[in-house]
């Protein structure tokens, strides 16, 4: 409409001409600020115990998917300390957020986070050993140190699932991340780590004591100060995973069973975590 307009001022051509110069530098500079926030690149964390060292690649997928299906570049954000990651998130730090819906709701972050799908996902988490150990069974390491990941966790409730007799019972061991748990265990500070399966090339000279599969929720979140718009373009984008060969891909590699809303009764906010044994 401005570029069709006239001025009319009632000056000469020359005057009139400068006018609609004066015009477009004010309104361009605006146009294109209001453009470049919608192009900025929007960090995605994910919960250090879905995503440590040995498993981050596996959100990659979703990352490229993201930004293909919205047109805003996504860039993904991994820490391996637990606590780093919850002084950042409560901070603001990161725009999108993939973590456990019970570390959410347990941490208190609702306030800090605007809820976009919720996903069920299923692991094996596993009991570690060290190759050189005689252990045979769960039971031997009862008295032992087993080195997981600190409450609220899924470690630590797997923990307390495995060894129901508190009197006979392991030592847990409260670790800040899924590598600090395999790091003790490298260092002989524990016996045992309690961690989700991961890579081959993380668990050289350890050997499987127990497999003990769960299941759970996960939820992503978008950072408050994101605009509405962009959180429903990054919304829609995860309803339709799996609705293609890419998506299926993403679903495959991150372990998610399909994206929800909340309010769809997709699944039941409890349990939060139950093993499938």
């Amino acid at each position: 409409m401005l570029a069709n307009a006239t001025i009319k001022l009632g000056l000469n051509r020359k005057s009139e001409m400068k006018t609609r110069l004066v015009v477009w530098g004010l309104v361009l500079p605006a146009a294109l600020l209001a453009s470049s926030s919608w192009a900025a690149t929007l960090s995605l964390a994910v919960q250090p115990m879905l995503a440590n060292a040995c498993s981050s690649e596996r959100y990659q997928g979703l990352v490229e998917y993201l930004s293909h299906r919205t047109g805003h570049q996504v860039m993904l954000v991994t820490q391996a300390d637990s606590r780093e990651f919850r002084q950042a998130l409560k901070h603001g730090e990161f725009d999108l957020v993939v973590a456990t819906d019970r570390y959410i709701s347990s941490g208190g972050y609702q306030d800090h986070l605007v809820p976009l799908a919720v996903t069920e996902s299923r692991r094996n988490y596993q009991l570690l050993i060290r190759a050189d150990t005689n252990f045979s069974e769960p039971d031997d390491l009862i008295g032992h140190r087993i080195a997981g990941e600190s409450a609220p966790s899924i470690a630590s409730t797997t923990f307390v699932q495995m060894y129901t007799n508190p009197v006979r019972q392991p030592e847990y061991q409260a670790a800040p991340s899924v590598d600090a748990s395999l790091n003790q265990l490298r260092n002989r500070s524990a016996d045992a780590a309690l961690v989700p399966q991961v890579a081959d090339d993380c668990t050289r000279n350890f050997r499987v004591l127990a497999n003990t599969p769960v299941k759970f929720l996960v939820q992503v979140g978008s950072a408050r100060h994101v605009e509405p718009a962009v959180q429903e373009e990054i919304q829609q984008a995860l309803l339709n995973v799996g609705r293609d060969m890419e998506g299926l891909r993403v679903l495959d590699e991150t372990r998610f069973l399909g994206f929800s809303t909340l309010d769809s009764g997709a699944g039941s906010r409890t349990p939060h975590i139950f093993s499938m044994r």
